[in-house]
Order: C-alpha cells, then structure tokens, then sequence
C-alpha cells in the first residue's frame, strides 16, 4: 500500500490527471490544494482494484459515486434514506435491496455536502455524499472541519456541488500568514476553515464597482483600469486571494471577459498588474517576499485556470471557440497555463477551436493560426 501511495505521489500534475481520466474520474484542477484530494481518490480506486481495502470476508458489492468507487461498508455506514438514489449497487444478487422507485415521491430538496481536501477519511467513509435529509447532511458534515452543505432541487447540481474542494479558496499563502487568535490586528478568515489572518487595508467593491471593472475590459478603458485597481487592489483580489468575479451567474473573471471580447492588450495588463510584487504589497504589506511570490503564483494560477460556472470553460476555451488568435498566444506563452482542461462536454481546448468565431470568412486563417499555437502544448 506504501509503496502503491508513493508511486501516486510521484506523479506530475498532467500524468495525475490522465490516470485519474483513464480510471473514469472525471477531475477538475489538479493545484497545489486539490492535488492531495485527488491523490487520494486514485489511491483508494487503485487499492480496491487490487484488493488491497477489502477486509476478509468482506462482500465485494460496491457503490459507484460520482467520482470513484466506495465499498458497500461506506454506504452502509450512512443511514440508507440519505444517500442519493442515483448512487448504483452492485452484487451477486442485483434484486437485493432494490428500492422501489415508482412507488418513492421524489424528494424536495438534494443536499450536497463538500469536504476540505486534507479532510482525514476512513475506509467507511463516504468521501462525496448527497443526502435527502438536512439533519443527515448536517450531521456529516460537522465531522470534518471545513466542510460545507447547501440544498439543490437538482440532484445533478448537488452533486456537482459534492465534488468540490471545500477550501479550495484557501491560498497557501493565506495559511502561512495564519496569527493568533485574539490578536487585534486580526480578523477571522473568510475559508470556512477558522484560520485566523491578516486584516485587509481595503474593503471589497459593490457588485456595481465590479461592473465598473468590467466594462473598462470590455472597452480598453486602460486608464479606468489601472485607476480602479491600484486604488483598491480587491477590484481584482477576493477573499482567500481568488480572482474577483466581474460577472455574476457564469462567474467570470477578468480574463474571462479578455478572452471572450477579444482584448489582448487588456489581457496583458491584467496578467502584468496580478504578477507585479508592488500591486499585492498594497493588500499584504507585512508579507515576507516568500510568501508575496506564493500569493502571486496561487492567483495567477486560479485565473488562467479556473473554469466558469456555465460549460466549466477556461479563459483558453473561451479564446479558441472564439477565434481570438492573439489571446490564445498570449495564454499559451504563459507557464502556469494548465493546458488539458476540459469543459463539461469532455472537450479540450483544441475541440472547440472557431466553433463560435462570427466572421467565418476569417475561420480558415484563424484556426490554422491557433492549432499551430495549441500544437504540441496540449496533453
């Protein structure tokens, strides 16, 4: 079983991934806090294919659950009315507690429940779980610090919710940079997790400010931009140093609104202001140079990656079905880019080159000129 977990461990962020995707885990961003998540879910997937978690005389029916596969132990730890029905057994004997579904009223709300990646799991516990009783989610989720539930109508939607990372909002830098409880210049951490962190000179924009942002993107306002930002460095910085949403509903970030409205010189803007040590020195100014460049690298890797809400699209699917040559040049140049990400279509960015362009008497040109820049970057 070491040796099994070692192996995993050694592997890159895109080898991670294209083993998690050849087990059938569909995974999201493979980033320094949701790397030990998925680690784990294809140590547990791995180690039941070879027998390695199956007690003796253990039953052998299994549960398939969104992302991997839990023993039937898991399941039957959870009371059996809050497990979501799409969740499917298998055994010897498939009439074996089938439940009756035509004669079962659908229920009025799905409660997903996502866990913290470092959350300490054991071999009976349900690493993803949807229930249909809100005492029942409550219950598992005060088990693991960080974890958090919230109701869906759609048991897809909670689903999807499930699969989250629970912190994954929490930069490393913000952990580092953790004070004492009580300390006066303090204020409690907006994670979920308790972490006690350093307050914050600048308090976060309106949603109409947003819009502010936005359309000075949308324009190249490259003056409103920069006028916006280095008064209040939160126009582009939220809570647990993640990209401010300048759209709500799809949740797109700046880059998002680069790529979509074709606006290079924006993009570049945006790129240079998120990496220069001055910019995040205005919100953190007691941060040592260690943890600025960790700030700066866990940022700049949520908004070049970061999938929006709607088709779970990067800022690099946006670009390429667009057709928009120059931003796909200036996003592929850079080395945090994570250039296999899929939407929720399984497409990678490559799939959707020019399926949206408008002047199609410029797809031919334009798509050649983008394959050449995806050629031999995509995985």
């Amino acid at each position: 079983m070491e040796e099994l977990k070692s192996s995993i461990k050694q592997l890159s962020d895109e080898s991670l991934l294209s083993e998690l995707q050849k087990s059938g885990i569909q995974a999201g961003p493979i980033l320094s806090t949701t790397r030990p998540l998925w680690e784990n879910k294809l140590i547990n997937l791995v180690a039941k294919k070879k027998g390695l978690l199956t007690p003796e005389g253990q039953t052998e029916r299994e549960v398939n659950m969104n992302y991997g596969k839990v023993s039937s132990n898991s399941v039957d730890s959870v009371p059996s009315s809050t497990v979501a029905s799409q969740s499917t057994c298998r055994s010897e004997d498939q009439n074996d507690g089938k439940m009756d579904e035509g004669k079962k009223e659908a229920p009025a709300f799905y409660y997903g429940v996502s866990l913290p990646s470092d959350a300490d799991l054991t071999n009976e516990e349900v690493k993803e779980a949807v229930f249909t009783d809100k005492i029942e989610a409550l219950k598992f989720a005060k088990k693991f610090k960080g974890a958090r539930f919230k109701a869906f109508k759609n048991q897809e939607e909670a689903n999807n919710f499930a699969q989250q990372v629970a912190d994954f909002s929490q930069s490393p830098a913000a952990k580092q940079t953790a004070l004492p409880q009580g300390s006066p210049d303090t204020v409690a951490g907006e994670t979920g997790t308790g972490t006690i962190t350093e307050s914050l000179p600048f308090k976060a924009p309106k949603t109409q400010d947003l819009v502010k942002l936005r359309k000075a993107i949308e324009t190249d306002n490259r003056d409103t931009f920069e006028n916006l930002v280095w008064s209040n460095p939160r126009y582009l910085i939220s809570s647990g140093d993640t990209p401010a949403i300048l759209q709500e509903g799809f949740r797109y970030n700046g880059l998002h609104v680069c790529a979509m409205r074709n606006r290079p010189d924006m993009c570049r803007l945006l790129l240079d202001t998120l990496e220069d040590p001055a910019f995040i020195k205005l919100l953190y100014t007691n941060d040592t140079e260690e943890t600025r460049n960790s700030r700066i690298d866990f940022l700049v890797d949520l908004y070049l990656n970061t999938p929006d809400k709607g088709v779970c699209e990067t800022p690099l699917h946006f670009a390429c079905k667009f057709g928009h040559v120059e931003i796909v040049e200036i996003l592929t140049s850079h080395p945090k880019l994570l250039k296999n990400m899929r939407n929720k279509y399984g497409e990678l960015p490559v799939d959707v080159v020019c399926s949206r362009i408008k002047d199609k008497s410029k797809e031919k040109e334009a798509r050649a000129k983008i394959e050449e820049l995806l050629q031999g970057c995509l995985v």
